[in-house]
């Protein structure tokens, strides 16, 4: 049975382009909402976790972006996969040309939930994180990256929302 579809469905929900456009399309509505919903409860309610889950995501996307495309050029690692370029005989057709390591699509993935899990605050959104496992793993299925490339891109996936959740809320004084 082959699974290839599956595993590509399941890792596009990593897909670094997507999640940095969710970004900016979230800071923009959210200023949007808070001048047409001023004074709604429904808002007053929602503003403060809407508002927390932007200050630390926003910045761990943005410097896990940096730090991935700097790896990423300086530490040049070939993919475990061919491309298929030029009518190569044996190609992978998910693999791309750019290093392996770190893994965006797992490093992104974590971001996001990380950060969601750290707005949430509760013990039973843990269970978010089969998404982005499942997505790491994906990558590992579809042979566009190796175990280390995928470990490496989800530590600083975890990390980096951790590290913006303990200093960014502070200096934006959220409870």
């Amino acid at each position: 049975m082959d699974l290839t579809g599956f595993w590509f469905a399941i890792t596009l929900l990593g897909t670094p382009e997507y999640w940095g456009y969710f970004g900016l399309f979230s800071l923009a509505g959210y200023f949007l909402l808070r001048v047409l919903l001023r004074g709604n409860p429904g808002w007053k309610k929602a503003k403060p976790f809407i508002k927390r889950f932007l200050v630390i995501f926003l910045p761990s996307i943005a410097l896990f972006f940096a730090l991935m495309l700097g790896l990423k050029t300086f530490i040049f690692i070939p993919r475990p996969c061919t491309p298929c370029l030029d009518g190569a005989a044996s190609c992978n057709p998910f693999c791309d040309t750019d290093s392996s390591f770190p893994s965006g699509h797992s490093g992104t993935i974590f971001v996001v939930f990380t950060s969601l899990y750290l707005t949430i605050r509760k013990r039973s959104s843990l269970a978010l994180f089969i998404i982005p496992i499942l997505v790491s793993f994906s990558r590992i299925a579809l042979d566009v990256h190796t175990p280390l490339d995928v470990l490496a891109g989800a530590l600083l996936g975890l990390i980096i929302p951790v590290l913006a959740s303990k200093f960014l809320p502070k200096w934006h004084k959220l409870k």
